[in-house]
């Protein structure tokens, strides 16, 4: 499954690594020079900043992504959470 800091990179130009990310071009107001930070966190969700000041939204539907689209994908549980789920009926004690 690919990361969301590789789905934000993929559609960025000029990107480069640098110290605790990377820079690129911003898309929303077409940069000669890299002023858009990319990081990602330690549970993968991807930061993004824009040096120029341009909104975080602005940059993700740019380059046709959601917001929620930095984060990453959850498995949706189907069915009790706990292991007390199945035997918990309410209105029985």
């Amino acid at each position: 499954m690919i990361r969301p800091v590789e789905r934000v990179l993929e559609r960025l130009s000029g990107v480069k690594p640098t110290a605790g990310g990377w820079m690129a071009r911003c898309p929303v107001h077409h940069d000669r020079l890299q002023s858009l930070k990319v990081a990602e966190t330690t549970d993968g969700i991807v930061l993004l900043h824009c040096y120029a000041g341009c909104r975080t939204q602005d940059v993700v539907e740019a380059i046709g992504l959601t917001m929620a689209d930095l984060f990453p994908h959850r498995p949706v549980l189907d069915g009790p959470t706990s292991r007390f789920g199945s035997t918990y009926r309410r209105g029985r004690c």
